[in-house]
């Protein structure tokens, strides 16, 4: 290796080595909090008894601005701290569910057991997944309508008017 390179590459390092700018990664900053706000639900799949809490927002994403309150989860497990993804109003996570990505959970919707509610599906208006399910690709789940056991909403389909998804059925909106 040549003097210069070997100058130019010690002069990168050492340039690197003295940065003491704070390494930040604002997507995984925390975006929300539990608060004190909490209620007792009775799990339908264990008839355990759960408490889940309210959540405040800690940062501005997506529509949500700092100190909105949201909805109602158990533990900070049900809810990604990256993306936009929320759970607002009157929604419920809890058990090993998981909402994830940009999806919304709200309006008297819940989401229990170890469902999935991931990119930019929605679950609300008196909606329930839980068990195995999985909401994704765009799908919505409310009216009143049921997705559960492993069944899947994906693909910008919609689940509503009291409809009930289970076993093993796939819904695509545009297959």
């Amino acid at each position: 290796m040549n003097a210069i390179v070997k100058n130019q590459m010690t002069s990168i390092i050492a340039t690197v080595a003295n940065d003491n700018t704070p390494f930040q990664k604002k997507d995984l900053a925390k975006k929300f909090k539990l608060t004190n706000e909490m209620k007792t639900v009775k799990d339908l799949l264990s008839d355990r008894v759960r408490t889940i809490y309210r959540i405040r927002a800690l940062r501005d994403f997506g529509n949500v601005k700092a100190d909105d309150l949201g909805g109602f989860i158990e533990h900070e497990g049900n809810l990604s701290h990256e993306g936009d993804c929320w759970v607002g109003g009157n929604g419920w996570v809890y058990d090993d569910a998981y909402i994830s990505d940009n999806a919304q959970v709200f309006g008297n919707a819940d989401v229990f057991g170890k469902a999935c509610v991931c990119d930019n599906a929605q679950v609300f208006e008196y909606g329930s997944v839980y068990d195995n399910a999985k909401v994704y690709d765009n799908a919505k789940v409310f009216g009143s309508s049921y997705v559960y056991e492993k069944a899947r909403v994906f693909n910008n389909a919609e689940v509503c008017d009291k409809a009930v998804i289970k076993g093993n059925a796939k819904v695509c909106g545009q297959c």
